[in-house]
This record gives C-alpha cells, sequence and structure tokens, in this order.
C-alpha cells in the first residue's frame, strides 16, 4: 500500500547490484528525487568519487498531501542528494528556482552543452581541479 500511494519502491537487492557495477560508469544520470535508488547510488557514487547529475522532472514540490513525509526524506537525504550532485538539470526557471530555494544554487545547468561537457569522467575530474581557481577547461 505504501508503494502504491507514494510511489516509492524499496528494493534492497538493488543495493549489491549497484555496489558492484557502479565503478564501471563514467558518470551517472538520476532521475527523480523521492527514491530510494537515488539515496543508494548518491551513497556509492561519492564513494567511488563518479560525478553524478540530477534531474528532477518536477518532483520538487511538497504541496501535496505527503508534504511531511516528503519534508522528512528531503532533511535526511535530499540535501546530500543535492549537495553531491554535479550538476543538476532544470526542465524550467520554475525548477530551477526550486533548486536554488533548497540548496542546489551554483549547481543548476546553464545549458545542456553545460551538462554533456561533464559526461566523462576525465572532464569531471578536470573541471573539479580547475574550479577552485575558476578557470575554465575550454
Amino acid at each position: 500500500m505504501l508503494t502504491k500511494k507514494l510511489k516509492l519502491f524499496i528494493t534492497p537487492h538493488f543495493i549489491f547490484h549497484v555496489k558492484e557495477r557502479i565503478k564501471t560508469f563514467d558518470i551517472i544520470h538520476l532521475h527523480e528525487y523521492y527514491t530510494f535508488q537515488n539515496v543508494v547510488i548518491r551513497h556509492y557514487a561519492k564513494r567511488y568519487k563518479l560525478p553524478f547529475v540530477l534531474q528532477v522532472h518536477g518532483s520538487l514540490t511538497r504541496t501535496d498531501p505527503w508534504r511531511r513525509l516528503k519534508l522528512i526524506y528531503h532533511v535526511l537525504f535530499g540535501y546530500k542528494l543535492l549537495r553531491d550532485a554535479s550538476k543538476v538539470i532544470a526542465l524550467n526557471k520554475v525548477e530551477a528556482e526550486q533548486y536554488m530555494r533548497i540548496g542546489g544554487a551554483g549547481k543548476v545547468a546553464d545549458s545542456i552543452t553545460d551538462v554533456i561537457y561533464h559526461v566523462t569522467k576525465e572532464l569531471a575530474i578536470e573541471e573539479k581541479l580547475m574550479s577552485p581557481f575558476m578557470l575554465r577547461t575550454r
């Protein structure tokens, strides 16, 4: 019932698959916001220093009947998800403003080119090395 109403799919076996396979990726593209899968992937992406991009598809709003549960998720996992994302993709200006309000400032991709720029591990690492000096690598 919880799964059907909240659309929250808890898949414990997923953890083992992610742990085994995540190191084979150069970059990870996460969809949605309130998911168990994103919590697991963020954990291992951080552990193995893999860049990931987050695209929430309008799921940041907390104005529905489940807003208290969403707030709990946000406090326990959401801030970390936004903090650790290399970039976040906004579908429109409203979503970009939502990212800014809840901690994604400076991570919203300016354009699809900005996201593509982060597609390989080498470029993501290169940007991390260059960003303290405010230099662009291209």
